[in-house]
């Protein structure tokens, strides 16, 4: 998997899910594939974009976030989730995922976070992002 710098904060506006968990690989994969529903709407996109964390260590997420913000949390943030948890960053960040309007807020704690958009992705198909193929560029923050 070849990589390019991007960004944070990273904001897609569509809607995401939480796809897959592997706890023995230590990660996250939340998906936003090419149709859905959000608050009775039908959704349609031209790709499918996967964002992937890995070396997971804390994880508190909603179900889904329309539309979805990554962001870096600071100290305060984490010493909220450090307390309830009894869990120190280490080499991690705390990644914040946020949607608008109130929506769902979630916690993050890993080493890193890709991201790739796909024009030619399925969500029958494995992520480029987990070793699946495609030719979509990967971004890393």
């Amino acid at each position: 998997m070849q990589t390019v710098p991007g960004q944070l904060p990273l904001v897609l506006n569509r809607k995401f899910h939480l796809a897959k968990y592997e706890s023995g690989h230590a990660q996250l994969l939340l998906r936003s594939g090419r149709s859905g529903y959000h608050d009775g709407e039908y959704l349609k996109y031209d790709s499918v974009v996967d964002v992937l964390f890995k070396n997971v260590s804390v994880l508190a997420v909603a179900e889904s976030y329309h539309p979805l913000e990554v962001s870096l949390g600071g100290p305060a943030e984490f010493a909220g989730l450090r307390d309830l948890l009894n869990c120190e960053l280490g080499d991690r960040k705390l990644y914040v995922l946020r949607s608008s309007f109130g929506g769902p807020v979630g916690y993050v704690v890993a080493g890193a976070v890709y991201w790739t958009d796909d024009p030619h992705g399925s969500t029958g198909a494995e992520s480029v992002l987990l070793g699946g193929t495609g030719r979509a560029p990967v971004f890393a923050a």
